[in-house]
């Protein structure tokens, strides 16, 4: 059987060329490093398509293909970056088309 990647995983490569340090798993545990207490669950409730940090800087990819950002995730977003920023951490979104172009 073929394996054909879905254009999520293509956008995704297409980001690595541009962020090699882009990883796919891990993100609650290096958030609960800088904020133990990031929620009653000891998670982050949601996890991001992919992410880096780089200085302190937490930087999130979200690729927009069959799912959107709703508003929902982006008011994650903004709670995660000011527990962040409480922590002198910083939270940077960037936001890509389904084919890892047109930077939004």
């Amino acid at each position: 059987m073929i394996h054909t990647p879905t254009l999520e995983q293509l956008a995704l490569a297409r980001l690595r060329g541009k962020f090699p340090n882009l990883r796919r798993e891990g993100f609650s545990g290096a958030v609960r490093a800088v904020d133990p207490e990031i929620d009653r669950e000891g998670r982050v409730p949601f996890i991001p398509d992919g992410w880096f940090v780089e200085q302190a800087t937490f930087t999130c990819v979200e690729v927009e293909d069959a799912n959107p950002l709703s508003p929902e995730k982006l008011w994650c977003y903004c709670e995660l970056w000011d527990s962040l920023d409480f922590y002198d951490h910083h939270l940077r979104l960037l936001v890509f088309d389904r084919y890892g172009l047109n930077q939004r």
